[in-house]
């Protein structure tokens, strides 16, 4: 757009066009025969996409010097310099020029809007088809002078919020609070307890159907959320902005308030806002009535910070021990040579863009390395994957090497790393078999993000009885506690109507797009960024007073910027990660792994650190320290997704099913060394140990059943 119109203006002012005027060759045609009306009609036919635009501007400040109350074109424009944090001096011109409205129009429209969004908030919240997520932010203002009576700096702790739209959602599905009280282990006069047989049939991996999430965003709260009290309080202040609660505690002169005693919340946050608020239900339980205990709150599990910490698991069992980086092969030193000037502050200090990025470049290195590995074990002369791409394969030999990648070079079927670990010193290739479960636990994570940006429930469900088993053995023993306790109550707590509802909305999708989902959690961190940095305002104007006020007109403030970008064709203003072209630094450092050849087979190679195995270690410590309700949790977990039979349907991916041998005495814990202590009479159910092996990853491979055979 952008260029379109620099080259009308272009084309307008060349010299054929008749309107350049030297004052030394003036010619009195000039005067006698220029037309307004004809300069107008040669600019709407050069330039007609121009033309309307500067028309429209143009138009819009002759109308507004006529009829002040007629500035629409102004009055966006006064916003959107407001939401951009503009000088003063520059509104006040721009006032002068008929192009914004003024500086105390801008204010008593910014107010308007605040009170506008509330009745939006409450519309939607009365409805009662909603489900709350919150999350606390901390703001440092400075001042200069302190006062007693004036702004006090230092930092401030506030909480944010938002407000869903529930998707695939009845009223009669969240008329369950009752029920849900009745089977709460909370409850001490439960009556309804949950049933304790499992159920006999798996779901099928399910898709959270692509509908765009309506939301808005709630005022920010003065509340710090690092307490109990702060939490309850949050609750609280989010549902009388909504417009909900408890009718007795109404005051006169206040809209009336929709009653939810009947009736389940869905709160979403992280795991410190799920911890606090168990602790405050704990504490409430006790109270008579279903307000006061707090009955209405069905706490969902934030997953963004579910896939941080996955992030930092992965950095726990592969990165941290001192020993996991002295290999060649290891994950850090491939990491190393994509971040050559980052290597040493990866280790302590790396973001989680930075581990979730390398996570998937280290990935991709090891698997094109290892279809070069296959490709040259089957034909000694061909040297590499251009060259075998210059043989044009048949899609059957591509499939063919693909399931031989699966079967030989990622620990599952066909490869039992405890026999391997048993092979005489003379034979065994442990830079091979840490190979094969660093690939094991990249393509685990991978899959959890392709999952959740998929929308894919069914799959990210099915993955976490994996993730709760490393999160144990990688010292994240919080997220691996409260991660299968909201399991154990989505699935056996839960009614099915509540279930779905959680489920269908605990991903939402705030564009609408196709692998667009983001967690709930993610969408709070969003508008804590648009709050605390974009629109928060500058120097004197960043206050508390002003982030409270505006926080709800945040996405008022970010759709009016999109407007004036697609309006007036203002490029390069995207703030999105562009993908970065790895292609040449990708075949450099393949040239070098080819030497190092981490995919194959060399006999009597050592390494430094062994890889441990985490799932196997982290379901031992549950079925060891959890008690008999834990370790059911978690075995209902498994049987959520698989169960016993010869026509039970898997979706089946990267990986395959497998036996695993019940001896753990070679199996390494978490700091590389052997841990057989504690392990070795350990003994899962059949179930519990052939999920503990199993790895998938989409699209892959077609669907396979447990024994074996295509479905």
């Amino acid at each position: 757009m952008c260029a379109r119109y620099s080259q009308a203006i272009q084309d307008l002012a060349k010299a054929e066009q008749g309107w350049h005027f030297g004052a030394m060759h003036t010619q009195p045609e000039q005067l006698r025969d220029f037309k307004i009306e004809d300069m107008a009609n040669t600019m709407q036919m050069v330039a007609p996409e121009l033309w309307s635009l500067r028309t429209v501007v143009i138009l819009s400040i002759l109308m507004q010097s006529r009829d002040p109350r007629c500035n629409a074109l102004q009055s966006t424009m006064g916003i959107f310099l407001h939401s951009c944090n503009a000088p003063e001096k520059l509104t006040k011109v721009l006032s002068r020029m008929g192009i914004s409205i003024s500086l105390s129009s801008i204010h008593r429209a910014v107010h308007s809007l605040s009170r506008r969004s509330c009745q939006d908030i409450q519309l939607l919240g009365r409805s009662l088809l909603n489900s709350y997520a919150l999350d606390n932010f901390d703001v440092l203002l400075k001042v200069l002078i302190h006062t007693t009576d004036g702004a006090q700096g230092g930092l401030v702790h506030l909480t944010s919020a938002a407000l869903f739209q529930l998707q695939q959602v009845t009223l009669e599905d969240l008329r369950c609070s009752k029920l849900v009280w009745e089977r709460s282990d909370l409850n001490p006069h439960a009556t309804n307890p949950p049933a304790l047989n499992l159920p006999t049939d798996p779901d099928p991996v399910d898709p959270i159907p692509l509908t765009k999430t309506h939301y808005l965003p709630l005022r920010a709260m003065d509340i710090n959320q690092s307490t109990v009290a702060g939490n309850l309080r949050a609750l609280s202040d989010m549902y009388k902005q909504a417009g909900v609660g408890d009718p007795r505690n109404q005051f006169e002169g206040e809209p009336p308030l929709a009653d939810i005693a009947e009736y389940i919340t869905i709160v979403f946050g992280d795991l410190g806002t799920y911890e606090r608020f168990m602790s405050a239900l704990r504490r409430r339980s006790v109270e008579r009535t279903p307000y006061d205990r707090c009955q209405s709150v069905a706490f969902g599990i934030g997953y963004f910070h579910v896939k941080m910490a996955a992030t930092d698991t992965v950095w726990r069992l592969v990165v941290n021990p001192t020993n996991a980086r002295q290999d060649d092969t290891s994950f850090m030193k491939t990491a190393g040579e994509l971040r050559p000037n980052e290597s040493s502050r990866l280790v302590s200090g790396a973001t989680f863009r930075q581990q979730h990025e390398l996570i998937g470049h280290v990935g991709i290195l090891l698997r094109l390395d290892a279809w070069r590995t296959e490709v040259k074990r089957r034909n000694p002369s061909i040297k590499s994957l251009e060259a075998w791409a210059e043989t044009k394969p048949s899609l059957a030999e591509i499939e063919d090497v693909a399931e031989a990648l699966v079967r030989d070079y990622v620990e599952g079927e066909g490869l039992d790393l405890f026999a391997l670990a048993a092979q005489a010193e003379d034979t065994r290739d442990q830079i091979r078999e840490n190979t094969m479960r660093l690939q094991n636990y990249l393509l685990l994570y991978e899959e959890l993000s392709y999952a959740m940006n998929a929308g894919d429930i069914g799959r990210l469900e099915s993955l976490l009885a994996l993730w709760i088993p490393l999160f144990r053995a990688a010292g994240k023993h919080k997220y691996g506690n409260y991660t299968l306790r909201f399991m154990h109550d989505l699935f056996q707590v839960y009614p099915e109507g509540l279930r779905q509802a959680i489920r269908m909305n605990i991903l939402v999708n705030p564009t609408g797009q196709p692998h667009e989902f983001r967690a709930v959690d993610w969408v709070i961190e969003l508008l804590n960024m648009l709050i605390k940095v974009i629109y928060g305002g500058e120097g004197s104007n960043y206050t508390k007073e002003r982030i409270l006020l505006e926080s709800v007109l945040v996405l008022i403030y970010r759709n009016c910027h999109a407007n004036m970008e697609r309006n007036f064709a203002l490029p390069g203003l995207s703030t999105r990660h562009a993908k970065k072209d790895m292609r040449k630094t990708f075949h450099e450092i393949l040239k070098r792994m080819e030497e190092r050849g981490p995919n194959e087979y060399r006999a009597r190679r050592k390494s430094k650190y062994v890889i441990p195995d985490a799932v196997g270690k982290g379901a031992a410590m549950i079925e060891k320290e959890g008690g008999w309700r834990t370790s059911e949790a978690l075995r209902f977990v498994v049987l959520r997704v698989y169960r016993d039979g010869v026509n039970t349907v898997v979706q089946k991916s990267s990986y395959r099913e497998r036996g695993v041998r019940a001896s753990s005495g070679d199996c390494a814990g978490v700091d590389g060394a052997p841990n057989a202590e504690g392990e070795a009479t350990f003994s899962l159910s059949p179930l519990l140990v052939f999920l503990a092996w199993y790895r998938g990853q989409q699209g892959l491979f077609p669907v396979r059943r447990v024994d074996g055979t295509k479905g």
